[in-house]
C-alpha cells in the first residue's frame, strides 16, 4: 500500500510517498512538487511490483543484459545491423561490445 504524505523539509514543501507491506517499508521516495506527481509515481511503482517486473537484487550482471536486451533492443525498431553490433553472440554467448 502507497502513503502519500506532505512535508516541509527547511524552506521547501514537498510530497512524498512510501510503500509498505505489513510493517516492512518497501520503497520511500520524495521531492515531488505536487501530490498528484507522487501518486502517479507510486502507481507506477505498485503495478511494477504486482506484475514482477522489479529487478531482483541477486540477479547477476550477464542476467540483466540478457533481460535488457530481449525487453528494450530485440522488439525495437532498430535495424537488423543495429542489434547486431549491440548483441553479437559468439559461440552461444552475447558479448558485450563497448564503442
Amino acid at each position: 500500500m502507497a502513503y502519500i504524505e506532505y512535508r516541509q523539509r527547511g524552506k521547501k514543501r514537498l510530497w512524498s510517498f512510501s510503500i509498505r507491506e505489513r510493517s516492512k517499508s518497501l520503497l520511500h521516495k520524495s521531492g515531488f512538487k505536487t501530490k498528484r506527481e507522487a501518486k502517479i509515481e507510486a502507481e507506477k511503482v505498485l503495478h511494477k511490483l504486482n506484475t514482477g517486473s522489479v529487478l531482483s537484487s541477486s540477479m547477476t550482471l550477464s542476467e540483466l543484459y540478457n533481460e535488457w536486451l530481449d525487453l528494450k533492443i530485440l522488439p525495437s525498431n532498430r535495424s537488423v545491423v543495429t542489434k547486431k553490433k549491440i548483441s553479437h553472440e559468439k559461440e552461444g554467448h552475447r558479448k558485450v561490445i563497448w564503442k
